[in-house]
């Protein structure tokens, strides 16, 4: 089963996936350049996903995925999310 959510990304942290017991595929893009990575996720530590681009990772038991965007206009980032 996948799950497709989409979140206002700015300045400040937004938690997009998390895994509650399970691993889980999430497969993200923006509309604008965000990085990702964990709850402390900053421009200078993130993982840079430009514009248009998809990104996709496993998570496993218990991790989060966060993103963040350097913009002084928020932008709406995009995930899908499945289970395995």
């Amino acid at each position: 089963m996948a799950i497709s959510s989409q979140y206002t990304v700015d300045g400040t942290p937004v938690k997009i996936a998390s895994s509650n017991g399970t691993p889980i595929e999430v497969h993200v893009n923006a509309e604008a350049d965000i990085w990702v990575g964990g709850s402390t996720v900053t421009t200078s530590n993130g993982f840079l996903i430009n514009k248009g681009d998809e990104f996709h990772v496993t998570l496993a038991d218990h991790a989060e995925l966060w993103a963040i965007h350097d913009g002084l206009v928020a932008t709406t980032v995009y995930a899908l999310v499945s289970i395995l």
